[in-house]
């Protein structure tokens, strides 16, 4: 007797159904088996070969069908997990996608927050280096102007005394051209009173 039932021949599951190989040698062995059950029935009636025949195809119609409804379930399953998986797959990626522009946002903002108290600072560092270059410009003006007064006082006094001294020798000299001119009066006058006539 020829055992076609599927589940006495069960069969790897394959990306798309059953394995290709293995239907092909289970169909291939139900020809075997019917030709040997042929062979062996020579001393039978045909009656019971064509019996016998019916009855293989019979099975191998329903082992056939039972494939092929097996293998739907499987290529049904297969679709549905890959659909499960499809979505786990995509739900991951939004979700990812969600994680990647949150911490980019965080990013950014943190890098906003950091660009602006670089500035502060920088704007701080600047205002305090031009505070003290102010403060030291100050510092040495005034002890240059200091210095210069210092320089210059001594001589201010030396032009002042000098100054004082020139009026004095002008005014010493305006006296000394009047006592010239007098005294060259008092002598004319005297050189006039002494004059001995000429026809005495």
């Amino acid at each position: 007797m020829i055992d076609a039932r599927p589940e006495a021949h069960p069969f790897a599951p394959a990306v798309r159904g059953y394995n290709k190989e293995q239907v092909d040698a289970f169909i291939a062995d139900l020809q075997s088996q019917l030709e040997a059950a042929r062979r062996s029935s020579g001393g039978n009636s045909l009656a019971n070969v064509g019996e016998e025949a019916a009855s293989v195809l019979s099975q191998a119609g329903t082992a056939a069908q039972a494939l092929k409804e097996q293998a739907e379930q499987q290529a049904a399953r297969i679709v549905a997990d890959a659909q499960v998986k499809a979505t786990e797959v995509v739900s991951a990626a939004e979700r990812r996608g969600e994680d990647l522009k949150a911490a980019a946002g965080r990013t950014l903002s943190e890098a906003e927050r950091r660009r602006e108290r670089i500035e502060a600072e920088a704007r701080r560092a600047a205002d305090e280096l031009l505070e003290q270059t102010r403060a030291e410009a100050e510092r040495r003006r005034d002890e240059a102007k200091t210095a210069l007064e210092a320089e210059l006082a001594p001589m201010e006094m030396k032009r002042d005394a000098t100054a004082t001294a020139v009026e004095e020798l002008e005014a010493s000299h305006e006296q000394s051209v009047i006592d010239l001119e007098q005294l060259q009066r008092d002598l004319t006058s005297v050189l006039e009173a002494n004059r001995i006539p000429a026809n005495r």
